[in-house]
């Protein structure tokens, strides 16, 4: 029990995950690493383990050194800070304990004894702080074995079911914008602004690409948005006809479509509405709500041009020997959603590691004093202990040995 409730084994354990995380260090992707060492091996499990008994223990230990009733000896007042002896009758503890009184302590008195004590719940800050850090080492652990996760594309009207929640999707409403512009290659789209109104249970609830929303114990997430796009392909002879969920945005990425019973594909971009030069940069932009489509028809042969279309939604257009027919466009979203029951516990036990670090600056006022005393035959020992700061401790037990000895200047 002592070795798993010291401090040691607390300094060994934390060390030793701080050293695993350095070693992962010199690699790529390290704090992935580290999370699935301690919470996915034996030996990282072991160490978790370890930490929350010996916090465990050693909080019971503390509690129970200070709350329990103590049986003081000589032995014991002789191994406090500083002690004074003196020559007193049968009413000396009586004194003594009246001495204690005026000095604003408290003292219990059992057997020939009597022990005051100052602070007695200051270890309530350090208990929090400890309860704290293990609710959040168990929750965690919980978190890694608990936790679910899915994805799913969702359309106007269309239902989700994810541990054991529904929601159905009602509108979106994508905020996005008539002339984005767009410099360079790589994309500067964001999803800032995209909200979605779905239903649950006939009440409706708003999700966003920000803070999760949580919906009957799932949280929910917008990850994307895209295009449904119904769309007509004659080509040779045959016709195609489907709605596409197109992944174009943002604008560069490309849907590569192959077309059912033959060797020809079609890829699908965005197209800008016009391109702007200044310099050497180069800007394009581009209508998201209503977008215009680049659309390269390609056989399999190596030697073959792609036919280009370039289309918006509701036209038609004919080339080389296809014709294209857009319908009415659409949107759609991607949705995260995760259940994870440990996730209250988790925020429990940050809050309560917050407050008792908090709590602990109380330390430096709030903190354990005790004066004790026994009766040993004819004399009287009474002691001093302090918690932390012994030497002033010690020099005030010091000048209150002169109101001491005055108590027995006649017995003496």
């Amino acid at each position: 029990m002592a070795f798993i409730a010291s401090w040691w084994t607390t300094a060994a354990a934390a060390l030793t995950l701080c050293t695993v995380y350095l070693v992962y260090s010199f690699g790529e992707n390290a704090y992935a690493h580290w999370i699935v060492f301690l919470y996915h091996t034996p030996l990282g499990v072991l160490f978790s383990l370890v930490l929350v008994a010996n916090l465990s223990a050693a909080s019971a230990g503390i509690i129970h050194a200070r709350l329990r009733q103590r049986n003081l000896s000589a032995a014991d007042i002789r191994a406090m800070d500083s002690y004074v002896e003196f020559h007193a009758d049968d009413q000396g503890l009586q004194s003594v304990t009246s001495w204690m009184k005026n000095k604003g302590f408290i003292p219990r008195t059992h057997a020939g004894s009597a022990l005051a004590v100052k602070g007695r719940f200051s270890f309530v800050p350090g208990t929090v702080l400890r309860a704290g850090l293990i609710l959040l080492l168990l929750s965690c652990l919980a978190s890694a074995y608990l936790r679910r996760s899915g994805e799913a594309i969702l359309h106007n009207g269309s239902p989700w079911t994810f541990a054991q929640s529904t929601i159905v999707l009602k509108s979106i409403e994508p905020h996005l914008p008539d002339n984005f512009l767009q410099v360079g290659e790589e994309g500067t789209f964001k999803l800032d602004h995209v909200t979605a109104v779905v239903s649950s249970s006939g009440t409706p609830r708003v999700i966003t690409p920000r803070s999760p929303a949580r919906i009957d114990g799932v949280y929910y997430r917008i990850t994307h948005i895209g295009y449904v796009q119904p769309m007509s392909i004659t080509i040779t002879g045959t016709t195609f006809e489907k709605n596409l969920d197109l992944d174009i945005l943002p604008p560069g990425k490309t849907e590569i479509l192959p077309l059912p019973g033959t060797a020809s594909f079609m890829s699908i971009s965005l197209a800008p509405e016009r391109t702007i030069t200044k310099g050497l940069l180069i800007g394009k932009q581009f209508n998201l709500n209503m977008p215009r489509y680049q659309l390269a028809l390609q056989s399999g042969a190596r030697d073959s041009k792609p036919v280009i279309h370039l289309v918006k939604p509701l036209e038609r257009t004919t080339s080389k020997g296809s014709t294209i027919s857009l319908g009415k466009n659409a949107l759609y979203i991607k949705v995260q959603a995760v259940h994870d029951p440990a996730l209250p516990w988790i925020y429990t036990g940050l809050l309560a590691t917050l407050v008792g670090t908090a709590l602990m600056i109380s330390r430096f006022f709030w903190y354990w004093t005790e004066v004790a005393v026994v009766c040993s035959g004819e004399y009287l020992l009474i002691g001093y202990r302090d918690e932390f700061y012994s030497k002033w401790g010690v020099h005030k037990f010091q000048e209150w040995k002169e109101d001491l000895a005055a108590l027995f200047t006649g017995g003496g």
